[in-house]
């Protein structure tokens, strides 16, 4: 696995988004000017099908866009953008998700179909127990499973986008950067959130992988095998998603993802070797730069991105 480098692309504010999937906070952030002039147009996109309105439901709820909205504040785009939650079109046969690409000019859209299935595949709460999954030799609970995987999309969706408006150069492809940058950003907000988003999202990624999984090798290994409708795909294989997930995090913080480490033994499909981990370093160190040098510097308000960063979005104010 060899993790990609790319020029990062978008606002650290927009991680504030991971109260889409925690605890239902009774007031939100207090209201800046940039939230009233923001750029960001939101809308709720009412769901033909019964199966995807409880999720609806959830959304409009908790306030995700307009929260959203806020969290962008610092964010100078030249023009509107609008971020909308949807209903899209079942996935081809073969494929096991289904999202709707950025088109430059269009909206960002981000699935109900998507969410579902990030419930669909979160461990399951039964009698106040937790069964908790493994990624690595981490711990992965429900929360997390939840979190981690809608703030990804998020970031990753609107990334596209400011590449787009802001006419950001990318070596490569964009839908790299974006998953890369989406990793640099879970990273910004502290400890407890790195850690929820980043190994909520390796979860999800890695679950995704394995439905797709339809053969073993002659040692009984799991293989996968993409059917024709993932070969002209845009975004990357799933399994590749998560190495670069992961490497972005482990070249941030070595110490915070240790379990993701394999010292003095063989590595596990999930995880990385030490000399892998040290180069991982250096490749975040090149998107962090990148980001500083694209867009921190000259697209956004600092002084509104320090009150953004020094909030903790993930704290449950009835405790």
């Amino acid at each position: 696995m060899k993790c990609i480098r790319r020029a990062p692309v978008v606002v650290a504010a927009l991680l504030g988004s991971v109260i889409a999937a925690a605890p239902a906070m009774a007031q939100g952030p207090r209201p800046t000017p940039w939230s009233v002039t923001s750029k960001i147009k939101i809308a709720y996109e009412e769901p033909t099908s019964d199966a995807f309105r409880p999720v609806y439901q959830r959304l409009k709820e908790l306030q995700v866009l307009e929260r959203l909205q806020r969290f962008l504040a610092p964010l100078r785009l030249t023009r509107d953008l609008e971020v909308k939650t949807a209903q899209c079109p079942n996935p081809p046969p073969g494929r096991a998700y289904h999202y709707v690409p950025y088109q430059p000019g269009e909206p960002v859209i981000v699935c109900y179909n998507y969410v579902k299935l990030i419930q669909d595949l979160a461990p399951e709460v039964t009698d106040d127990t937790t069964n908790y999954k493994i990624v690595g030799q981490a711990l992965v609970s429900r929360e997390m499973a939840l979190v981690g995987p809608f703030v990804q999309e998020v970031l990753h969706n609107v990334a596209l986008a400011v590449i787009e408006i802001l006419e950001i150069p990318v070596w490569g492809r964009a839908e790299d950067a974006a998953d890369n940058i989406s990793a640099l950003l879970m990273m910004q907000f502290g400890t407890d959130v790195a850690l929820k988003t980043v190994l909520g999202s390796a979860y999800f990624l890695n679950a995704v992988n394995r439905l797709i999984v339809t053969k073993k090798d002659a040692k009984g290994n799991p293989v996968s095998s993409y059917t024709l409708a993932y070969l002209g795909d845009i975004r990357p294989p799933m399994l590749q998603r998560y190495y670069n997930l992961l490497c972005m995090a482990v070249g941030k913080d070595v110490v915070l993802f240790s379990s993701l480490i394999a010292l003095n033994r063989e590595p596990s499909m999930l995880e990385f070797s030490w000399d892998k981990a040290m180069d991982c370093r250096f490749d975040y160190r090149q998107v962090a730069d990148g980001f500083r040098a694209t867009i921190l510097d000259k697209y956004v308000d600092q002084n509104l991105l320090k009150e953004i960063i020094a909030t903790d979005w993930l704290k449950d104010p009835r405790t």
